[in-house]
């Protein structure tokens, strides 16, 4: 419901936007069918796999390392 609330699958072309979506080892099926859905519709979306024990401040800086944005937002 997050990402879909932002509009920017509906809206492709949106200039300096992306998604970076952080997984800390999901397991349900329907998590990974819908990350998958979502990064094939639309190539500005990224799903980094990040195993292991949950650290928030770890995974934010991952993202925030990765993202190619001239903005960051966390949600």
């Amino acid at each position: 419901a997050c990402v879909r609330s932002l509009g920017m699958l509906a809206a492709p072309g949106g200039v300096g936007i992306e998604i970076v979506i952080v997984d800390n080892g999901s397991t349900e099926p329907r998590t990974q069918q819908l990350y998958a859905a979502l990064a094939a519709q639309d190539a500005r979306l990224r799903v980094l796999e990040r195993p292991g024990p949950f650290n928030f401040a770890l995974l934010c800086n991952e993202a925030a390392r990765t993202a190619r944005a001239p903005v960051l937002v966390f949600l």
